[in-house]
């Protein structure tokens, strides 16, 4: 927001700064915080105030009546009136996880990938502390160490926790522990004053954030269950959240800018002399409640206000009805009821109503395991049929609130054909191999990293129409059929679409999905480089299918 920016000679002269940082460890939620500076708070909670200032403990009336509907929301948020997101190629991106080591920009600028993804801090959000955004920091200079590379555009992007729905649970810690939300709004601040002033000519939005993931799926189905109302709302009995309960945000949002102020990136100008911190804390007053919804809120006006430049989404997931299980249902009905529900819920929370603060995209996840592996079979094996019920739930829930998505976190394992190069770093692993290969089947205490993923997102002519093109370990691979609608194995699980071309990128239905981008991999998931918690991964394979995509004519969107 420009209204904030107090003094634009400094800035200016700050922006030409790239940031040098060590390498780290980990490119998942596992991530290592060794390199993180932390800042202790202290342990003792404020009360939680009541909407008038006082103590819950001091005053009965400790709820905030909300008068939304919440029946179902349609279309109100405005028209979706393009995929294109700021900073963004204008064709469906590529991206790839990363661990920030230096070692990997060859392998990155080979694969020309158009995005890295990295999680912040220790990958949870660093619960209890304030850090310095020294991860964030490394991934933008990787971005632009590969740039000079592969003489390309990278969109670092950071996945950042403010609160913890990744452990199960709807993150009451995070928020309702007035030292813990203090926290967390100190670093976010820290994070989008560092984003923001590696601005530069050539960088005119220097980064991207993904944010919150698995927490709006964990509250949905605690609002159904019941359990989110007893964190934010009148209790257990106040099953449509007819009141939300009185959380001091605005108080939190001004303290943290109060304890910020004299925060400065790299020993440069300090947050004080960078925004108007008076200006902004009115604006707290103007436009935020002390509710669960006003913490959304505050998410969305931290990060719009102390880095306008740096576009953001939140996370949804596949479970976020209770459940991921429907989408092994017939398409294409599957996913009109769970798109339905989660529109209806992401309209009630109000992150992305209309205001200054609104996100640029909505961010969708799968399931961070390659599908045919020990840990994805249980429930997220897929075949054409659920990538299709996949990409319909998407465009269901950005239909109605109209924004893009980004499809993130998915597992790039492919299928192995029967006349596949299998030479070099795609050469198949033996039982000991820990590195340089591809491990396509579980052994002993190995995940396999077989899955569907890549090809049918990237398309694979080897397979075509004839599933029997695949080799026969892979079709062989058990299932449960009472998840898979009477499949026991990958093949009878592909022949419920019998008919899908597996030569074809899908690349199609992702626009019609409303989506901008894909960004590969995750910890243990196959992206389009070997890192360090994943060396097996069929990432030679992905990477050369990312390369043609990108030298070839490329998907467009509009």
């Amino acid at each position: 927001m420009k209204y904030v920016i107090k003094n634009i000679s400094m800035i200016t002269a700050i922006l030409l700064i790239n940031a040098c940082g060590s390498g780290s460890s980990a490119g998942s939620a596992s991530s290592s915080a060794q390199n993180t500076q932390t800042t202790q708070i202290d342990s003792e909670a404020d009360p939680v105030e009541t909407q008038e200032g006082s103590t819950a403990e001091d005053d009965s009336s400790d709820t905030y009546t909300d008068n939304s509907d919440d029946t179902s929301y349609g279309t109100d948020t405005g028209s979706l009136k393009s995929l294109k997101v700021k900073g963004w190629p204008s064709y469906v991106a590529m991206g790839t996880v990363t661990d920030n080591a230096s070692s990997l920009n060859t392998k990155l600028s080979e694969s020309k990938v158009d995005a890295i993804f990295k999680y912040a801090g220790n990958g949870f959000g660093n619960r209890g502390e304030v850090i310095d955004p020294s991860v964030t920091l490394q991934t933008i200079k990787q971005a632009r160490d590969v740039e000079k590379i592969a003489s390309g555009k990278v969109m670092p992007t950071m996945v950042v926790y403010t609160a913890n729905g990744s452990g199960g649970g709807v993150a009451p810690e995070d928020i309702l522990e007035y030292k813990n939300l203090l926290a967390h709004m100190r670093t976010l601040i820290r994070m989008c004053v560092s984003m923001q002033q590696q601005k530069d000519m050539l960088h005119p939005y220097p980064a991207t954030i993904v944010l919150n993931a698995d927490l709006f799926g964990e509250w949905q189905k605690g609002k159904t269950y019941g359990n989110f109302q007893e964190s934010y709302c009148g209790g257990t009995d106040d099953r449509k959240c007819s009141k939300l309960k009185v959380i001091p945000i605005r108080k939190a949002m001004k303290e943290a800018i109060d304890l910020e102020k004299s925060y400065s990136y790299n020993n440069q100008a300090t947050v004080a002399t960078l925004y108007d911190l008076e200006l902004i804390k009115n604006k707290i007053d103007e436009d935020i409640q002390d509710t669960i919804k006003g913490w959304v809120d505050s998410q969305n006006f931290i990060i719009k206000t102390f880095s306008e430049n740096v576009p953001f989404g939140w996370v949804i997931n596949l479970w976020n009805p209770g459940s991921a299980l429907w989408v092994h249902n017939d398409y294409p009905k599957a996913a009109k009821e769970p798109g339905k529900e989660v529109a209806d819920f992401v309209h009630w929370i109000g992150a992305y109503k209309a205001s200054d603060y609104r996100p640029d995209f909505l961010v969708f996840d799968k399931y961070e395991r390659d599908g045919f592996g020990a840990a994805g079979k249980p429930a997220y094996a897929f075949g054409s049929k659920e990538w299709k019920n996949y990409l319909l739930y998407v465009k269901y829930i950005t239909d109605s609130v109209k924004t893009p998505a980004m499809l993130w976190q998915i597992p790039g394992g492919h299928m192995v054909s029967k006349q596949e190069d299998l030479s070099g770093e795609a050469r198949l692993c033996s039982d000991n191999d820990t590195n340089g290969c591809f491990r396509h089947l579980d052994s002993g205490v190995f995940g396999g990293h077989s899955a569907s993923g890549g090809s049918f997102f990237m398309g694979d002519a080897k397979i075509g129409k004839n599933i029997e093109n695949i080799r026969e370990d892979v079709l062989d691979i058990s299932l449960s059929p009472a998840v898979y609608h009477g499949a026991d194995n990958v093949r009878a699980l592909l022949e419920q679409d019998k008919a899908y071309d597996w030569s074809k990128p899908a690349l199609d239905l992702v626009i019609d999905a409303n989506a901008f981008s894909i960004l590969w991999g995750g910890g243990e998931t196959t992206g389009a480089v070997a890192i360090s918690t994943n060396q097996t991964g069929g990432y030679a394979w992905l990477a050369r299918k990312i390369k043609a995509y990108e030298e070839s004519k490329k998907a467009s969107i509009k």
